[in-house]
């Protein structure tokens, strides 16, 4: 019985994911974006809100005068990043840093 209860013990520990792991998951819409837009894509970045993460579509876009996206969890678009007057939701981002999850 002892044996048995510490290999489930074990199973256990070795199966559940560390909380970095869990948290580090990509939500469905943006694993297709990803898929679906690879080509248009240089790099996906993620930085913490507080409570959810918020993504940005890095495109190059930016660097042609072109608008990039960043959206939430949901894939909503909550803020643009263009050279066009600045969006003051790009202040919610100043104190953070991106993280490449994915990049071309």
């Amino acid at each position: 019985m002892q044996k048995s209860a510490f290999f489930f013990f074990l199973l256990f520990i070795f199966a559940a994911c560390k909380k970095d792991d869990c948290a580090n998951s990509n939500p469905g819409c943006i694993d297709n974006i990803i898929q679906t837009q690879s080509d248009n894509l240089l790099a996906v970045k993620r930085i913490d809100v507080g409570d959810e993460y918020h993504y940005w579509l890095n495109t190059g876009d930016n660097a042609f005068d072109g608008p990039e996206y960043i959206v939430n969890e949901s894939c909503d678009t909550v803020c643009v990043f263009c050279f066009c007057p600045p969006d003051p939701c790009l202040d919610a981002y100043q104190s953070g840093e991106w993280e490449i999850i994915w990049q071309q």
